[in-house]
C-alpha cells in the first residue's frame, strides 16, 4: 500500500483567528481524518472526525486563546490557531 506524503504546508485552516468555525482544506489523498484540539497548556480538549476534502471544526465553545489542531491520519500534522 503506499501511503501519502503530506506535509504541513499541504493543509489549510481559515479563518484564523476564528470564532466559531475553522475549515480545513485537507488534500484528497487523506482519509478519516480525526480533528484533535488541544489548548496551549496541552491539554485535549475537542476532538472531531472531518469530512473529506473540507472539513470543519466547531471551535464556538471554546474560550478566547491559542490553540493547536492535530489532523490525525497515517501521519499527523499541527496547525495553530487564535480563538477570539
Amino acid at each position: 500500500a503506499v501511503i501519502p506524503v503530506v506535509k504541513s504546508d499541504d493543509v489549510m485552516i481559515y479563518p484564523n483567528p476564528v470564532s466559531d468555525i475553522i475549515k480545513v482544506n485537507v488534500p484528497l489523498t487523506l482519509k478519516n481524518v480525526v480533528a484533535s484540539v488541544f489548548n496551549i497548556e496541552g491539554n485535549l480538549v475537542s476532538v472531531q472526525q472531518l469530512k473529506p476534502f473540507e472539513g470543519s471544526v466547531d471551535v464556538a465553545n471554546l474560550t478566547k486563546g491559542i490553540y493547536i489542531l492535530k489532523l490525525s491520519t497515517t501521519t499527523s500534522i499541527f496547525k495553530t490557531f487564535i480563538k477570539q
